[in-house]
């Protein structure tokens, strides 16, 4: 079986297949009607999206289920709960020397989710290790896991992070797992709701391999799904997004007056809970959706179709691959090539072993021609090549992005 990942998203009856599916209290969908190429849709989607642990724990007992389709789904779940094994003994590895110099930390999303809040740890597979650690404590972190034997990904400077960002340049450990050392929960701007620092006094702890492990407090974890897949990603992290939800509030008794309080009538914090709501049957309360902004069809649409995309801002950023499709004006349309080329000296200082107040950064602009030329255009120039699929890709991004900066 072969399809076109990009046609996924295209096939409204795998999507509704796929939700129904991983909807724990809805009839499972209707095996017969799928075709062979819908199956092969169903398998890059769950690929793609990391639905293969789920989806082959709903239906890989079907015997009407291709062989081949159920081997695949098997596969995938035993390569998530081999990985989720070596993230989890690397959590503990990282949380030991971090307490040995004495910098507390918390592990965020995954790590909590996979163990405390699905049935299986296997069920949610982690790309890599987040951690949160202090904005005055992240660099210190860094250096010492790099003294550990960790190798950044990047050859910026830490330092360059802080500002703009919410977390440092990835590292990789000895046994190869990607760790993000994040330094605040959301990325700046206005948009995301203030955590605040009580989110350490609200933090929990559970003991894993010994060691015991920091944990948000179910309310900033529910919180911090949400503005992550809405804020960080638009969405592109798929339909999991809505499985770690629903599987949160199913596990975990929430504090509803005091998420609502948190989430300030944020619209990113809306988004996810009425997703999960209405396509998975997430326990949240009506009024806590009623609370929300009154819904529009156009965003909903958007948000549908962002949902099963995938992820094209992996490897391109979604914003520059947005403005280049849908600028917002004819200046900007010009201005565009000139910031990719001629970036500030600040984003110089990402990528380059060099200060941003440097006179040195400017020797580097030639480098980064050359990474931006290896790494990204193959990428735009692949996303480019079925223009009028991008473009319809890049309006539905923007139709959901000036929602979540609209205000009530």
């Amino acid at each position: 079986m072969a399809a076109d990942s990009m046609k996924v998203f295209d096939r409204p009856c795998v999507r509704k297949f796929i939700l129904d599916a991983l909807n724990p209290d809805a009839a499972l969908p209707d095996i017969g009607a799928m075709q062979e190429a819908d199956w092969a849709c169903l398998l890059q989607s769950a690929q793609t999206h990391r639905l293969g642990p789920m989806l082959h724990d709903r239906l890989g007992h079907f015997v009407s289920i291709p062989i081949e389709v159920r081997d695949r789904l098997q596969a995938m779940h035993r390569k998530s709960v081999l990985r989720n094994l070596n993230i989890y003994r690397e959590l503990v590895t990282v949380t030991r020397k971090l307490e040995a110099e004495q910098i507390p930390s918390i592990a965020l999303k995954g790590a909590f989710l996979a163990r405390f809040a699905y049935s299986d740890p296997g069920l949610r597979p982690m790309r890599d290790l987040d951690l949160l650690v202090t904005v005055d404590q992240a660099v210190k972190a860094f250096e010492c896991l790099k003294a550990c034997g960790y190798r950044p990904m990047s050859e910026g400077l830490p330092e360059a992070y802080l500002s703009d960002y919410h977390h440092l340049p990835g590292l990789i450990s000895p046994d190869g797992i990607n760790i993000e050392l994040h330094h605040r929960l959301s990325a700046p701007g206005g948009h995301s709701p203030d955590f605040g620092e009580d989110i350490w006094a609200r933090s929990i702890s559970k003991m894993i391999g010994g060691t015991e492990v920091g944990f948000l407090c179910p309310e900033d974890l529910l919180l911090h799904l949400c503005t992550h897949a809405a804020i960080d990603h638009r969405l592109d992290l798929g339909p999991l997004a809505l499985v770690d939800v629903a599987f949160l509030v199913e596990t975990h008794r929430i504090d509803w007056r005091d998420f609502a309080s948190r989430a300030q009538g944020k619209r990113c914090a809306f988004a996810l809970l009425c997703l999960a709501k209405l396509h998975l049957g997430a326990k949240i309360p009506d009024e806590i959706i009623e609370a929300g902004p009154e819904s529009d069809a156009a965003w909903l649409e958007s948000a549908e179709y962002l949902l099963f995309f995938g992820r094209i801002s992996q490897n391109l950023m979604g914003n520059t691959m947005q403005r280049i499709l849908y600028p917002g004006n004819f200046m900007e349309s010009l201005r565009i090539p000139f910031d990719i080329v001629f970036p500030p000296r600040s984003a110089i200082s990402l990528h380059f072993p060099v200060r941003a107040d440097s006179p040195q950064a400017f020797l580097y602009y030639p480098l980064n021609w050359l990474r931006l030329f290896a790494e990204k255009l193959p990428f735009l120039l692949k996303a480019l090549s079925d223009r009028k699929r991008a473009r319809k890709w890049a309006l539905h991004r923007k139709t959901f992005s000036d929602w979540i900066r609209e205000k009530d």
